[in-house]
């Protein structure tokens, strides 16, 4: 990423507590750790991953016009071979640096409100449907796509301005410490959870182990906690929230959804505040993604938004792609694509939407990733779930398909509907065999697992 700006060297100093070797400069206009972005003028920060050390490419950055380099300082030593006039700023650990300067850089401006989304699922549709909510009266700053980790946030937060109202984020953890880490950075006024379920269990372990990371957002909530009150372990959080607090949920909370049902090209539903109701038709198809729009209503409801307007951003919303939304292929078959990702909360939730559909109905299931040492049995309760529901087929693919397949069969579907593949381009050859118009069919795995390709093709060819 590359955020553009005027980053004053002192400033860069002060935030990271750097040592200067080389040219002093007065300031950069741009920061980024992408030499392919980079411009002439730029900070470059030099990150190291799992594939890549942005340290072999500081010659790259200085030869594309870099001003400056930030450096972990066990690499100092080599950088006596790298020419030319420029400012290094030597740090111990890069990446902590990036965070040290997003948080110097948020600082500038806490009176512009934060709003910190988390959970184990419905973080970036929550996050999209409250700055959608948002964007009708402020001018808002959201975190793009799912830029939710140490990256991805600070180089959202280096680009507030003073033109931003209000900011909006979303934190992500797969280890613990994170969410403590980069609520610490942020800053929220508004923290928001979405729900606690198994998920990133290969580096969270457990439920528990979940639950207080998730929670630690709350250490640094100021102002307002907004929860999911149907989530009993979300609800629990609450319980220990000595400020300002709002619940919603289908059942429970102040904001609530009731009176569902499908209408035409999705769901509709009455919603409650303590002010004001009204029903509205969404463009969701998910009882599920319901939620996301109770946490937008929250926060419009607590920051004195007007229900007209409430309604209009509910009835306008659209989920991102990947995140359960549908079409109608060539053969007029419904594609349901949920491609972007799959834990087991996800994967029940859109077997459910799959099953209330009366037309023949198809499973295609992938792997759900970083499980830990629950993968099998989660994989298993999975197609117990997928075996239960009446379908016309299930079909899968990659490292679990056996553990998917064994649960259906515990369930009780028949093995002559379950198809295992070895190939994800055998999957639309099988589709166009044992499939007719009207049928629909769920897409759904893990984002690395690469369905979305299969998506894209169906897509393609309308």
């Amino acid at each position: 990423m590359r955020q553009v700006g005027n980053w004053p060297l002192m400033d860069i100093l002060e935030a990271t507590g750097g040592e200067l070797q080389g040219k002093k400069v007065e300031a950069f206009t741009g920061i980024t750790d992408d030499t392919r972005v980079l411009q002439p003028g730029d900070l470059f920060i030099a990150l190291k991953g799992a594939r890549h050390d942005g340290h072999h490419f500081i010659p790259q950055a200085l030869e594309r016009g870099a001003k400056g380099i930030v450096i972990a300082r066990d690499f100092l030593p080599q950088l006596s071979s790298v020419s030319g006039n420029y400012a290094a700023i030597v740090v111990s650990n890069t990446l902590l640096a990036l965070g040290d300067i997003a948080r110097f850089w948020r600082r500038r401006f806490l009176n512009v409100p934060l709003i910190a989304i988390t959970g184990s699922s419905g973080k970036t549709t929550t996050k999209e449907a409250i700055a959608w909510m948002l964007s009708n009266r402020f001018k808002v700053l959201k975190s793009e796509g799912n830029y939710n980790n140490q990256i991805g946030l600070p180089f959202t937060l280096l680009g507030i301005r003073p033109e931003h109202e209000i900011i909006c984020v979303e934190l992500g953890t797969n280890a613990e410490g994170e969410i403590d880490y980069l609520a610490s950075i942020a800053l929220p006024q508004i923290g928001v959870i979405t729900s606690i379920q198994p998920a990133h269990l290969k580096g969270l372990k457990s439920l528990k182990v979940i639950q207080k990371e998730k929670g630690s957002l709350l250490t640094h909530t100021q102002k307002c906690f907004v929860y999911n009150a149907d989530d009993p372990r979300v609800a629990a959080l609450a319980n220990e929230f000595d400020k300002e607090k709002i619940g919603f949920g289908l059942k429970n909370g102040l904001i609530r959804a009731e009176d569902i049902e499908w209408r035409d090209t999705g769901l509709w539903f009455s919603v409650y505040t303590p002010d004001f109701t009204f029903g509205v038709q969404t463009q969701l198809i998910g009882k599920h993604q319901i939620y996301a729009l109770l946490a937008a209503v929250a926060i419009g409801w607590y920051l004195g938004i007007t229900k007209k307007k409430i309604a209009q951003a509910l009835a306008s919303f659209k989920p991102l792609s990947g995140r359960l939304t549908w079409f109608k292929d060539k053969q007029g078959r419904i594609i349901l694509d949920d491609t972007y990702n799959a834990n087991p909360g996800s994967m029940q939730a859109a077997l459910g939407v799959l099953n209330s559909f009366k037309n023949g109905k198809i499973a295609i299931l992938g792997d759900m990733l970083e499980l830990g040492e629950q993968d099998i049995f989660w994989h298993e309760e999975i197609g117990k779930k997928a075996g239960s529901i009446s379908l016309k087929a299930l079909l899968l693919y990659g490292q679990y398909a056996e553990d998917f397949k064994r649960g259906a069969l515990k369930a009780g579907m028949e093995e002559k509907h379950i198809f295992i593949l070895q190939e994800k381009t055998d999957v639309l050859p099988l589709l166009d065999k044992i499939t007719t118009p009207g049928d629909v069919i769920l897409f759904k795995a893990s984002n690395k697992i690469g369905f979305s390709e299969l998506v894209k093709k169906l897509k393609e060819q309308l």
